[in-house]
């Protein structure tokens, strides 16, 4: 579990980490800006904890998106997100693990999460060798820009 979330890190962020200004869009940024304004204290009183468990639905909502759109095994990553362990990620890209529940020792299951996390981590990796290597700038005048 920790290393599909590693993988999937490094593919989001790059490595390096890009600069803010630097990287695509990817849904579950938004769900942590929640997070983020749900723990100022006093701001939101009592529904600090909804905003919170809103953000949690985002995020997971946001990487099982993102799971589809890079065509990996989504019933594998549902079997990992069922059987593996929860994942926090923790300030400074940290990942922490925590077992919720007791181990799976099905061996079919062990193995259909192993194989997910594995074919995972391949599939992002040729996609990450496959990206162009230079760096885009687009700088956008007033006269240029094509959105308004």
């Amino acid at each position: 579990m920790r290393a599909f979330h590693r993988t999937l890190q490094l593919h989001r962020y790059g490595d390096p980490p890009l600069s803010l200004d630097r990287r695509l869009f990817d849904p579950t940024e938004v769900a942590s800006d929640l997070k983020f304004w749900g723990r100022e204290p006093g701001k939101f009183g009592e529904r600090s904890r909804l905003l919170e468990a809103v953000a949690n639905m985002g995020e997971r909502l946001g990487e099982a998106v993102t799971v589809v759109a890079y065509h990996l095994d989504y019933d594998g990553y549902r079997y990992l997100q069922t059987y593996g362990p929860a994942v926090h990620l923790m300030a400074g890209g940290n990942i922490l693990t925590e077992w919720t529940s007791e181990p799976t020792t099905d061996q079919r299951v062990i193995d259909r999460c192993v194989a997910f996390a594995v074919d995972a981590a391949l599939r992002l990796e040729g996609k990450a060798s496959a990206a162009p290597q230079t760096s885009i700038t687009t700088e956008i005048s007033a006269d240029d820009n094509a959105l308004g």
